[in-house]
């Protein structure tokens, strides 16, 4: 009777042991599941940075396009206000 209990209690340690294998296994697979997700939802994030880069380049180059159009406005007025000063000057120096 000793060696059949013995036997009992070596099959109710292993069939305890495959048990905890089992709940590891699905354990390790849920986990495998959410890192899925977590990577998943980190490609769709490193995607939306890469869309913003690219906006805030192409932002950039329109800005600077702006700066260069505005820059050269700047200057034809700055032209024509120094042409209108040299003819408001020699009108007032003018003897009548």
């Amino acid at each position: 009777m000793g060696g059949q209990d013995q036997a009992l209690q070596r099959d109710d340690d292993l069939t305890a042991l495959w048990r905890q294998v089992g709940e590891l296994i699905r354990g390790q697979s849920r986990q495998d599941v959410r890192f899925d997700r977590v990577e998943t939802k980190l490609d769709h994030v490193k995607g939306d940075v890469a869309v913003l880069k690219t906006d805030i380049a192409e932002t950039k180059e329109q800005l600077g396009r702006l700066e260069r159009a505005n820059e050269s406005r700047f200057n034809r007025i700055d032209a024509q206000l120094e042409r209108l000063i040299t003819l408001i000057q020699r009108a007032e120096t003018k003897q009548p």
